[in-house]
């Protein structure tokens, strides 16, 4: 599924290698596990589970895929998240969450029946995870 916007480069450019600091709540156990992304807007999204943007919280470890490359560190290590180079397709479905501040952006969000919802926030999209289970 093609998503209109710039944000889906923006979200490799803005922040994978400059992930900031994240406060203590994105590391509590409320939010430890694998969220898949499965809404943008609202609008459920389609892909395959090998291209499914998605990533695990830890405590203070995160990983992922944004749906081009993979990506990797400690929310408490600010600059130390290492991220595969791939060149991506203007189609590519991307993860739409800033994370540059991704603590902030999870901690906006609401914990419901195994779904975190976000909220949009600066030129990022509202989106809908599904815990993996």
């Amino acid at each position: 599924m093609a998503v209109p916007g710039g944000w889906r480069k923006a979200a490799v450019a803005l922040g994978i290698l400059s992930l900031t600091s994240a406060s203590a709540m994105a590391g509590t156990s409320q939010f430890n596990g694998t969220w898949v992304l499965a809404e943008i807007g609202g609008v459920a999204v389609r892909h395959s589970s090998a291209t499914a943007p998605f990533f695990t919280l830890d405590g203070q470890i995160i990983n992922g895929f944004d749906g081009c490359n993979r990506f990797s560190g400690r929310l408490d290590a600010p600059g130390q998240i290492v991220a595969t180079r791939r060149g991506c397709p203007d189609a590519t479905l991307m993860l739409p969450l800033d994370l540059n501040r991704l603590a902030a952006h999870i901690e906006s969000g609401k914990l419901a029946g195994g779904w975190l919802r976000i909220p949009a926030r600066r030129g990022f999209p509202a989106s809908g995870f599904k815990r993996r289970k």
